[in-house]
This record gives structure tokens, C-alpha cells and sequence, in this order.
């Protein structure tokens, strides 16, 4: 259940290189010498399931503690929403004193946020189970104890594709490479590294992405104009979460709606060193109204 009004988001992470800041490239050590569990990353919105404090279902997405409410509406009306209700009123009641979120991908009907997947119906994968208190590391289960919690209570998950140890950089490097042609082949968004590791708050989650589809941008000399461009899955991805937060009716609202996807899109140009994509965001915001 959410504590206090307020419910933990699903950590931000990037890709095996890493943010580049001060002009440094950083690679997380933790990645080496263990386990990495590699999950399907599934194309959908980003959501958060949680209990509020009268026990009713939330939905947040990574900026809100509540997506609208025409949204929440569709998620109620999963299949197996009442089974992700149920698991959530055991956890609580087994923790009390901590933070319940299932967290998972949120997938609408019709074609998905980068455009790569149609789905047939609106549904929702789950990816990770966070049992934990806001004022320690935020804990998250373990694979094998969180995709048999999904399975009892038959609620949908993530793919888990292979996991794997690398020693050395290159190590590394070979498996992400092989994991990228995987999901070109396989017209998969891209795939998520995960790393468990125990401390006196139970299991830390570190996390790596690796998209075939963003460039690799490192340290990035040339003008504005010169940066390459953003691509088409990124913004459609902004424009997705604009329609998550806030709903139809405003999404619908041009003048509502563009500022706020603009914002999103300037943080995937700052995140992936692109330059501004233009007109073209307009664009794409007006097909996924025409989809509608």
C-alpha cells in the first residue's frame, strides 16, 4: 500500500555505457562478475500498480502517482486485474510497514509507443515487484521468487531472454551486441540487464537498457545541427506519455497537449545527445490522434 500519500516510481536507468556527463563515460561496475538477468523490454507505458490508502487500485506512471482516470478505467478492465488486486492486498497484509508496487508495461490497443508492435487489445506485462520503505535502497524481488508470484496469481510478465556473467569489457560488450541483433531479429523494443544484489535491506536492483534503434552518442563536439536525430520512437514514446498522465480529453487539446510532449521530447534529446526534432513532433502527435 502507498505510504503517506506517495508511492515509490520505477527507477530511471539507461544503457550499459551509461549517462554522459562532464564528458565521461560511465559503466557500471556491479555488471561485471554477476548474474545479469536479461528481460524482454516490452513497448507499452511504463506504470506503476499499488493499493491506496482505502485500498482501492492506483496506477501511477513514472511522473504521476495517478495516470487519468479514462486510463485506469481500461486497466480495470483487464482480464486479470482483480488477480493483481488480490496479490496486492496479500502483500500488504504480509507487509504492513512497506511500500507495495507491481510494476509493469501498460500496452493500448492499436500500434505501440515506437510503432515497432500492434496489439490486438489493451493488456499489461509485469517486470518487477518492489516490497520496500522509501527511507532505505528500494528493495525488489528476485527474479525467480517475483515470475512465480506472477505465475500463481496468474498475472502476465516479461520474458526473461537468458542470463549471463561477463569478466572482462569485453565481455560485455559481446553479449550486449548479440542481445541487440536478437531483438532486431526478433522486432523487439530492446532488452533490460538486471542485477540482484543483497544487502542488509534485502536485494538492490541495478539496471541497464540497451534499444538497437538509439544512437550511441558519447561525447558529442559538433553543433546542434550536426547531432543526429531523434529518433521517431523516442518521440512517440513522449507523446505516449503525455496521453498516460493526462488523459484523452486533455491529450486532445493541442494546445494542452504540445507543450507538455515538448517538454518530454527535450529530455530524450538531452538524454541520447539529439538535436530537436521540429516539426516532426507535431506530426506524430496527430497521427495518434487520428488512432484514436
Amino acid at each position: 500500500m502507498s505510504k503517506n500519500g506517495t508511492c515509490p516510481s520505477y527507477p530511471d536507468f539507461t544503457g550499459i555505457e551509461g549517462y554522459t556527463k562532464n564528458k565521461v563515460v560511465t559503466i557500471d561496475k556491479k555488471l561485471f562478475d554477476n548474474p545479469i538477468y536479461w528481460q524482454v523490454k516490452v513497448d507499452g507505458m511504463n506504470v506503476g500498480c499499488y493499493l491506496d490508502n482505502n485500498g482501492d487500485l492506483q496506477i501511477r506512471s513514472r511522473e504521476q502517482l495517478r495516470i487519468s482516470n479514462d486510463m485506469r478505467e481500461r486497466f480495470l478492465k483487464l482480464p486479470y486485474a482483480q488477480n493483481i488486486i488480490t496479490l496486492l492486498k496479500e502483500l500488504n497484509s504480509d507487509y504492513p510497514d512497506d511500500d507495495i508496487v507491481l510494476f509493469g508495461e501498460f500496452m493500448i490497443k492499436g500500434k505501440s509507443p515506437t510503432r515497432i508492435e500492434i496489439h490486438d487489445e489493451d493488456s499489461f506485462k509485469a517486470f518487477d515487484l518492489h516490497i520496500g520503505n522509501l527511507k532505505r535502497d528500494p528493495p525488489f524481488v528476485k527474479w525467480e521468487q517475483f515470475s512465480q508470484t506472477c505465475d500463481t496469481h496468474q498475472i502476465p510478465r516479461v520474458e526473461l531472454v537468458e542470463i549471463t556473467t561477463a569478466y572482462t569489457f569485453e565481455d560485455l560488450m559481446a553479449i550486449r551486441d548479440r542481445l541487440i541483433t536478437l531483438c532486431q531479429e526478433k522486432r523487439w523494443e530492446g532488452v533490460v540487464g538486471k542485477v540482484w544484489l543483497t544487502n542488509e535491506f534485502g536485494s538492490f536492483l541495478n539496471i541497464v537498457k540497451e534499444k538497437p534503434y538509439i544512437p550511441k552518442i558519447a561525447n558529442p563536439k559538433n553543433p546542434e545541427n550536426d547531432l543526429p536525430d531523434l529518433p521517431d520512437s523516442e518521440i512517440t514514446g513522449a507523446i505516449e506519455k503525455v496521453l498516460c498522465n493526462f488523459g484523452v480529453e486533455q491529450f486532445a487539446d493541442v494546445k494542452f497537449a504540445m507543450p507538455q510532449i515538448a517538454i518530454k521530447v527535450k529530455e530524450q534529446c538531452e538524454k541520447h545527445g539529439c538535436k530537436k526534432p521540429g516539426d516532426r513532433v507535431y506530426v506524430l502527435y496527430r497521427e495518434r490522434l487520428m488512432r484514436m
